[in-house]
C-alpha cells in the first residue's frame, strides 16, 4: 500500500523494529518447549500455551490461529508416553525436515534483516523503468518477488556462514566457560555376582 513518502519509495515500508517482535519469538520458543519436552506436566504445558495465546492476542487473528495450530500439534505429539504424534504431525515433521526447510530455517533471521534492503533498492529502481512498468501487474510482482528472494537468500546464506554461525559458536564457548555444564553421574548397575552374594 502507498506510504507517506511520495513516489515508488512510498510503496515499500521498512521492517518492524526487532524488539517489537520479541513476543513472536517467545511464542515460538514456548511452542518448541511444549513440543520437544513431552515429559513436562500437563499443568506446565497448559500454562505455557496460555502465555503464548496471550502474547499472540496482541497481534491478529492470523497469529493467534497459527499459535493454536502449533500447540495443537504439540499436544497431539505428546498425548502418550510412547507417542510419535498423529498423522498430521508426522506429515508436518516430514515436510519441515527436508533440506529446503532446513536451509530456510538457517537463513530465516538473515533474510528478515536484509530483505527490506532488496525491496527498497530493487523496487525503487524497477518501478521507475518504463519496460518493467509495461508488464502486467502479476508479471511485475512475480519478477520482483523472484529477484528479492534470490538476492535475500543468497546474501542470507553468506551472512549465515560468515557471521551468524561463528558468532553462535563463540557465544556457546563463552557460555560454557562462564556457566559450565555439570556432568550428571549415574549409579552403575550392581554386578550379578555382588547381587547374588547379597
Amino acid at each position: 500500500l502507498p506510504g507517506p513518502v511520495p513516489g515508488a519509495r512510498g510503496l515499500f515500508s521498512e521492517p518492524t523494529f526487532l524488539l517489537m517482535k520479541i513476543p513472536m519469538f517467545l511464542i515460538g520458543m514456548l511452542a518448541g518447549e511444549v513440543f520437544c519436552e513431552t515429559d513436562q506436566t500437563s499443568r506446565r504445558r497448559a500454562l505455557m500455551a496460555v502465555c503464548a495465546f496471550v502474547l499472540a492476542a496482541r497481534y491478529s487473528f492470523y497469529v493467534t490461529t497459527a499459535a493454536a495450530v502449533m500447540f495443537w500439534l504439540a499436544w497431539c505429539r505428546g498425548s502418550g508416553p510412547d507417542s510419535d504424534g498423529n498423522a498430521v504431525s508426522r506429515w508436518l515433521n516430514r515436510l519441515l525436515g527436508n533440506r529446503i526447510a532446513a536451509f530456510m530455517a538457517d537463513t530465516s533471521y538473515c533474510v528478515y534483516l536484509c530483505h527490506g534492503f532488496f525491496m527498497a533498492s530493487l523496487g525503487g529502481y524497477l518501478f521507475q523503468q518504463a519496460k518493467f512498468l509495461s508488464f502486467s501487474p502479476l508479471e511485475r510482482i512475480l519478477i520482483f518477488t523472484a529477484m528479492v528472494c534470490a538476492g535475500s537468500y543468497l546474501l542470507a546464506w553468506i551472512l549465515h556462514h560468515l557471521i551468524e554461525k561463528p558468532c553462535i559458536e563463540l557465544g556457546r564457548r563463552l557460555t560454557n566457560r562462564w556457566f559450565p555444564v555439570r556432568e550428571v553421574t549415574t549409579a552403575s548397575p550392581i554386578p550379578p555376582s555382588v547381587a547374588d552374594v547379597r
